[in-house]
């Protein structure tokens, strides 16, 4: 016989359907940490949350709603403990917008800006929010391993000391150490000795 050169009538007419995706779109600043008590981004151990909200929340989620992204990613130069504050010029961070449907400009981020600081009751803060490219996940990890941090913190001793007894931490220059992994982070980071440097210390009596 003589094979049908034509396909068999369709019973139904035809359905296309397809889905536009828009480049992502990245968005970089600065946060403080003015509460303890925070995580980062959310955190929970053995199924249990720690912390009520996390930085992460309070930043991406009102970006996310703002320009209606289907979903986010948060990133920064390094992070600090649950219980400590991070003051100063704030942590650079950035959040990818997933599939946003509204392009952000600078008056929107202006405008989201002054929303999550007034939102956040105080915990947070965020400044310079801007329109930023993929190179900025970069420059991130670069500063989480050669930009100097200051740390402020106070110490109880057992014995009762005076201001002489703390000329010695007065002199420390260039001080390197090796640091074990923390506990609290065994989780998610391998246990190994990571070289570390104080450049300087100063106290208070």
């Amino acid at each position: 016989g003589r094979a049908a050169l034509a396909p068999a009538a369709l019973p139904a007419p035809a359905r296309i359907r397809a889905r536009f995706v828009r480049d992502t779109v990245f968005i970089s600043g600065r946060y403080l940490k003015l509460a303890r008590g925070l995580t980062q981004t959310p955190w929970s151990i053995q199924g249990q949350r720690r912390g009520e909200d996390s930085v992460e929340e309070l930043v991406a989620g009102p970006l996310q709603k703002r320009f209606s992204a289907e979903a986010t990613s948060f990133h920064s130069a390094g992070r600090e403990d649950m219980d400590v504050r991070m003051l100063g010029d704030g942590r650079p961070f950035a959040v990818e917008l997933i599939n946003a449907h509204v392009l952000p400009d600078a008056l929107a981020l202006s405008e989201e800006e002054a929303a999550i600081n007034s939102q956040a009751d105080a915990r947070i803060e965020v400044h310079g929010l801007t329109l930023c490219g993929k190179e900025a996940m970069e420059d991130l990890r670069r500063g989480e391993n050669s930009k100097r941090k200051q740390y402020t913190c106070v110490v109880w001793v057992a014995k009762p000391i005076k201001r002489p007894d703390l000329a010695v931490l007065d002199k420390v220059k260039d001080l390197a150490l090796s640091q074990k992994t923390p506990i609290r982070v065994l989780h998610r980071r391998s246990a190994m000795d990571r070289d570390k440097m104080v450049h300087s210390c100063e106290c208070e009596y």
